[in-house]
Protein backbone atom coordinates (compact mmCIF):
# COMPACT_ATOMS: atom_id res chain seq x y z
CA UNK A 1 0.00 0.00 0.00
CA UNK A 2 1.68 3.47 -1.25
CA UNK A 3 1.47 6.55 0.80
CA UNK A 4 -1.43 7.77 -1.05
CA UNK A 5 -3.69 4.58 -0.64
CA UNK A 6 -2.80 4.58 3.52
CA UNK A 7 -4.07 8.40 3.21
CA UNK A 8 -7.37 7.67 1.54
CA UNK A 9 -7.40 3.84 4.30
CA UNK A 10 -6.78 5.96 7.05
CA UNK A 11 -9.43 9.14 6.09
CA UNK A 12 -12.39 6.24 5.46
CA UNK A 13 -11.01 4.40 8.63
CA UNK A 14 -11.01 7.40 10.81
CA UNK A 15 -14.34 8.13 9.54
CA UNK A 16 -16.25 4.85 10.55
CA UNK A 17 -14.86 4.84 13.80
CA UNK A 18 -15.90 8.35 14.57
CA UNK A 19 -19.41 7.86 13.51
CA UNK A 20 -18.96 5.01 15.33
CA UNK A 21 -17.39 6.90 18.38
CA UNK A 22 -20.27 9.41 18.35
CA UNK A 23 -23.00 6.47 18.27
CA UNK A 24 -21.55 4.73 20.95
CA UNK A 25 -20.38 8.27 23.57
CA UNK A 26 -16.58 6.75 22.89
CA UNK A 27 -13.16 8.90 23.40
CA UNK A 28 -11.19 10.69 20.95
CA UNK A 29 -10.84 9.50 17.65
CA UNK A 30 -7.64 8.42 17.71
CA UNK A 31 -8.29 6.63 20.88
CA UNK A 32 -11.32 4.89 18.88
CA UNK A 33 -9.09 4.51 15.75
CA UNK A 34 -5.87 2.92 18.27
CA UNK A 35 -8.31 0.36 19.91
CA UNK A 36 -9.81 -0.90 16.66
CA UNK A 37 -5.86 -1.91 15.57
CA UNK A 38 -4.16 -2.87 18.81
CA UNK A 39 -5.19 -5.82 18.90
CA UNK A 40 -4.35 -5.99 14.51
CA UNK A 41 -1.29 -8.15 12.92
CA UNK A 42 -1.31 -5.86 10.12
CA UNK A 43 1.73 -3.79 9.87
CA UNK A 44 -0.12 -1.24 7.25
CA UNK A 45 -2.80 -0.32 10.19
CA UNK A 46 -0.32 0.60 12.38
CA UNK A 47 1.53 2.50 9.71
CA UNK A 48 -1.99 4.75 9.05
CA UNK A 49 -2.20 5.32 12.66
CA UNK A 50 1.95 6.61 12.47
CA UNK A 51 0.89 9.10 9.66
CA UNK A 52 -2.61 9.63 10.88
CA UNK A 53 -1.52 10.91 14.35
CA UNK A 54 2.51 11.91 14.34
CA UNK A 55 2.56 12.90 17.38
CA UNK A 56 -0.14 10.31 18.68
CA UNK A 57 -0.77 8.95 22.36
CA UNK A 58 0.79 5.28 21.17
CA UNK A 59 3.12 6.86 18.48
CA UNK A 60 6.14 4.81 20.71
CA UNK A 61 3.57 1.56 21.06
CA UNK A 62 2.43 2.01 17.08
CA UNK A 63 6.26 1.78 15.68
CA UNK A 64 7.18 -1.19 18.02
CA UNK A 65 4.48 -3.18 16.49
CA UNK A 66 5.53 -2.08 13.11
CA UNK A 67 8.68 -3.10 14.04
CA UNK A 68 8.17 -6.29 15.39
CA UNK A 69 5.64 -7.45 12.65
CA UNK A 70 8.13 -6.70 9.63
CA UNK A 71 10.82 -8.39 11.66
CA UNK A 72 8.31 -11.33 11.66
CA UNK A 73 7.94 -11.37 7.78
CA UNK A 74 11.25 -11.09 6.86
CA UNK A 75 12.05 -13.73 9.48
CA UNK A 76 9.37 -15.65 7.70
CA UNK A 77 10.81 -14.80 4.12
CA UNK A 78 14.16 -15.56 5.21
CA UNK A 79 12.87 -19.18 6.50
CA UNK A 80 11.03 -20.01 3.12
CA UNK A 81 13.85 -18.94 1.42
CA UNK A 82 16.27 -21.49 3.41
CA UNK A 83 13.63 -24.08 2.77
CA UNK A 84 13.84 -23.24 -0.95
CA UNK A 85 17.76 -23.67 -0.84
CA UNK A 86 17.45 -26.78 1.13
CA UNK A 87 15.07 -28.57 -1.09
CA UNK A 88 17.10 -27.47 -4.29
CA UNK A 89 19.92 -28.77 -2.55
CA UNK A 90 18.34 -31.94 -1.31
CA UNK A 91 16.59 -32.54 -4.90
CA UNK A 92 20.63 -31.84 -6.51
CA UNK A 93 21.80 -34.28 -3.68
CA UNK A 94 19.34 -36.97 -4.65
CA UNK A 95 19.50 -36.85 -8.65
CA UNK A 96 21.73 -40.09 -9.09
CA UNK A 97 23.45 -41.64 -12.08
CA UNK A 98 23.00 -45.40 -12.61
CA UNK A 99 25.14 -47.50 -15.67
CA UNK A 100 23.45 -50.24 -16.99
CA UNK A 101 25.74 -53.41 -16.06
CA UNK A 102 25.50 -54.41 -19.59
CA UNK A 103 26.14 -52.64 -23.34
CA UNK A 104 23.04 -51.86 -25.76
CA UNK A 105 22.61 -51.12 -28.81
CA UNK A 106 21.99 -47.79 -29.87
CA UNK A 107 18.41 -48.67 -31.50
CA UNK A 108 17.09 -49.69 -28.40
CA UNK A 109 14.47 -47.38 -26.59
CA UNK A 110 16.86 -46.39 -23.94
CA UNK A 111 14.81 -44.94 -21.88
CA UNK A 112 12.86 -48.31 -21.55
CA UNK A 113 16.30 -49.58 -21.19
CA UNK A 114 17.11 -47.25 -18.25
CA UNK A 115 13.40 -47.91 -16.31
CA UNK A 116 14.20 -51.55 -16.50
CA UNK A 117 17.89 -51.48 -15.17
CA UNK A 118 17.49 -48.99 -12.55
CA UNK A 119 13.95 -47.97 -11.98
CA UNK A 120 10.63 -46.36 -13.03
CA UNK A 121 11.80 -43.19 -12.55
CA UNK A 122 15.54 -42.92 -14.77
CA UNK A 123 16.11 -42.14 -18.21
CA UNK A 124 18.59 -41.83 -20.54
CA UNK A 125 20.81 -39.58 -18.75
CA UNK A 126 21.89 -36.16 -21.04
CA UNK A 127 25.48 -34.50 -21.44
CA UNK A 128 23.65 -31.33 -20.01
CA UNK A 129 23.11 -33.51 -16.83
CA UNK A 130 26.42 -34.87 -16.40
CA UNK A 131 27.48 -30.95 -16.38
CA UNK A 132 24.82 -29.37 -14.33
CA UNK A 133 25.37 -32.06 -11.75
CA UNK A 134 29.41 -32.06 -11.64
CA UNK A 135 29.00 -28.54 -11.32
CA UNK A 136 26.65 -28.46 -8.46
CA UNK A 137 29.30 -30.74 -7.31
CA UNK A 138 28.50 -34.05 -7.49
CA UNK A 139 31.69 -36.01 -7.49
CA UNK A 140 33.46 -37.03 -11.10
CA UNK A 141 32.87 -41.25 -9.76
CA UNK A 142 29.26 -40.91 -8.87
CA UNK A 143 28.50 -40.20 -12.36
CA UNK A 144 30.58 -42.24 -14.33
CA UNK A 145 33.38 -43.99 -12.92
CA UNK A 146 35.10 -45.03 -15.95
CA UNK A 147 34.67 -45.43 -19.88
CA UNK A 148 32.51 -44.98 -22.38
CA UNK A 149 28.29 -45.01 -22.67
CA UNK A 150 25.52 -43.79 -24.24
CA UNK A 151 23.98 -40.13 -23.51
CA UNK A 152 21.34 -37.89 -25.45
CA UNK A 153 22.96 -34.32 -25.93
CA UNK A 154 20.52 -31.53 -25.33
CA UNK A 155 17.70 -34.27 -26.20
CA UNK A 156 19.29 -35.59 -29.39
CA UNK A 157 20.73 -39.06 -29.51
CA UNK A 158 22.90 -38.89 -32.56
CA UNK A 159 25.41 -36.64 -34.15
CA UNK A 160 24.92 -36.22 -37.37
CA UNK A 161 26.55 -39.12 -39.25
CA UNK A 162 24.10 -41.15 -36.85
CA UNK A 163 26.23 -42.29 -34.19
CA UNK A 164 25.48 -42.07 -31.08
CA UNK A 165 26.84 -39.87 -28.64
CA UNK A 166 28.44 -41.27 -25.95
CA UNK A 167 29.72 -39.76 -22.84
CA UNK A 168 33.56 -40.73 -21.61
CA UNK A 169 35.62 -40.68 -18.69
CA UNK A 170 38.94 -39.13 -20.14
CA UNK A 171 40.39 -38.40 -16.96
CA UNK A 172 42.21 -35.17 -18.99
CA UNK A 173 43.41 -37.71 -21.44
CA UNK A 174 41.79 -37.92 -24.15
CA UNK A 175 42.68 -40.83 -26.73
CA UNK A 176 44.53 -38.83 -30.09
CA UNK A 177 41.76 -40.52 -32.28
CA UNK A 178 38.87 -39.75 -29.86
CA UNK A 179 36.38 -36.87 -31.70
CA UNK A 180 34.74 -34.88 -28.91
CA UNK A 181 32.44 -32.84 -29.52
CA UNK A 182 31.96 -31.01 -25.96
CA UNK A 183 33.92 -31.31 -22.85
CA UNK A 184 34.14 -30.85 -18.96
CA UNK A 185 36.40 -29.66 -16.61
CA UNK A 186 39.61 -29.99 -19.36
CA UNK A 187 39.09 -33.66 -20.60
CA UNK A 188 37.43 -34.87 -17.20
CA UNK A 189 34.16 -36.21 -19.46
CA UNK A 190 34.17 -36.12 -22.90
CA UNK A 191 31.58 -36.16 -25.18
CA UNK A 192 31.91 -38.24 -28.48
CA UNK A 193 29.80 -40.29 -30.81
CA UNK A 194 29.91 -43.91 -31.92
CA UNK A 195 27.89 -47.29 -32.06
CA UNK A 196 26.20 -49.61 -32.14
CA UNK A 197 26.52 -50.71 -29.31
CA UNK A 198 27.82 -49.17 -25.27
CA UNK A 199 26.48 -49.37 -21.78
CA UNK A 200 23.95 -46.52 -20.84
CA UNK A 201 24.04 -44.08 -18.49
CA UNK A 202 21.04 -43.33 -16.47
CA UNK A 203 19.66 -40.24 -14.45
CA UNK A 204 16.99 -39.79 -12.08
CA UNK A 205 16.23 -36.47 -10.86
Amino acid sequence: MNSVERKIAAALLTLGLCLGGVAQGADSPEEVFWQSVKKSDVVEEYRIYVEQYPKGKYLGEAWKRIGRLEGEAEAKRQAEEAARREEETRRQTEAAFRLTSGAHHMNKNLDAVCRQAAGKNYRLADWNDVRAQYQAGKKADEILPAGSAFVSWAGKRNWRSGRHYIATRANHRRDPGYLAHDTIDNQLFDLGSWYPSYPVLCFSE
